[in-house]
């Protein structure tokens, strides 16, 4: 077996959280939650924030007509930017059994959004559990059942439902 040796380099840093990477216009553009910003990040390491999103930005997305779309998590919304700043392009707080932070988001080609929920408080969930890592290493949270999480659809008029039950910390 042949290894290939990989050079690896930092090709930019000095950010809190990054979640949700995506790959578009030549950049990597990634939420950095506990920021609140979104951002894009060149092949050289060039930085610039696109949209600061108060609540923790999330999934990230575009619509047909190429309008960026944010998951502000903390606040259960899918945020549109726009030449205007931030607003409300669907409202998720009252959506749900219990009322967890939203995660990731998919858009499809039609530009129906599918987001998912966390399922779980996960500070209180990692407190209440961590202490079992002490004991039996990381691999003791796998044995760990998580709570399950929706995924949610919002349909390109607006509407938005439950599509499905059942994931745990769905992304």
């Amino acid at each position: 077996m042949t290894t290939a040796k990989t050079d690896l380099r930092v090709t930019a840093d000095g950010f809190s959280f990054l979640e949700c990477p995506r790959w578009h216009e030549g950049m990597l553009w990634v939420s950095d939650i506990y920021s609140d910003r979104v951002l894009a990040i060149g092949e050289a390491g060039s930085v610039k924030t696109i949209v600061v999103v108060p609540g923790g930005p999330g999934g990230l997305g575009w619509l047909p007509d190429g309008s960026l779309i944010v998951v502000a998590t903390r606040q259960r919304r899918i945020m549109r930017s726009g030449p205007g700043g931030l607003s409300v392009h669907a409202d998720l707080s009252n959506i749900g059994v219990v009322e967890y932070p939203l995660n990731d988001m998919w858009v499809d080609a039609d530009g129906r959004c599918y987001v998912g929920e966390f399922g779980v408080d996960i500070h209180a969930w990692i407190n209440e559990n961590f202490p079992r890592v002490a004991i039996e290493g990381i691999g003791g949270l796998g044995k760990i059942g998580v709570p399950e999480g929706f995924v949610f659809v919002m349909e390109r008029d607006g509407r938005v439902s439950q599509a499905v039950q059942g994931f745990r910390f769905p992304n």
